[in-house]
């Protein structure tokens, strides 16, 4: 194995095993997935879909991310993230916490399934906020809580 991942063949191999299993999730897992995203769990944790949307569309005027689409990969380490402390914000910390490894895994999974709604025609988008928007991703905007993508 180590031969193989060290060609750029192999590392892509590697790459696609790592991400088909992180994406593969149980029916039983699934079923559950969508129950958390809309109902939440007896733990603490509440429903998803109550700031991300049931189809993971977000809400841009509370700046609650769109999750639809998103790799299932880059979600569950979002969340593992909060999970474990390693990045901080005040709703999903305790959220993620409360969650175990394979309901994360399982509501990744859900929202990466979810088609991207596009946005509406002829709606203009200016450079000055798309500029706005780049330096919120780079950056965030921590006057409101919300940290960078990066």
């Amino acid at each position: 194995m180590k031969r193989l991942a060290r060609t750029s063949l192999g590392a892509a191999l590697w790459s696609g095993v790592v991400a088909a299993s992180m994406a593969w999730v149980p029916p039983a897992a699934a079923e559950s997935a969508k129950m958390i995203v809309m109902q939440g769990i007896k733990a603490g944790a509440p429903a998803c879909s109550g700031c991300h949307g049931a189809q993971g569309e977000g809400q841009s005027a509370a700046a609650i991310p769109r999750l639809a689409g998103l790799d299932a990969g880059y979600l569950l380490r979002q969340l593992d993230s909060f999970a474990d402390g390693k990045r901080k914000n005040g709703t999903m910390t305790p959220i993620a916490s409360t969650l175990t490894q394979d309901e994360r895994k399982a509501v990744a999974a859900y929202y990466a399934k979810q088609s991207i709604k596009t946005s509406v025609a002829g709606k203009s988008r200016d450079t000055a906020t798309l500029a706005l928007g780049g330096a919120i991703a780079e950056s965030g905007d921590w006057t409101r809580d919300v940290p960078g993508c990066s």
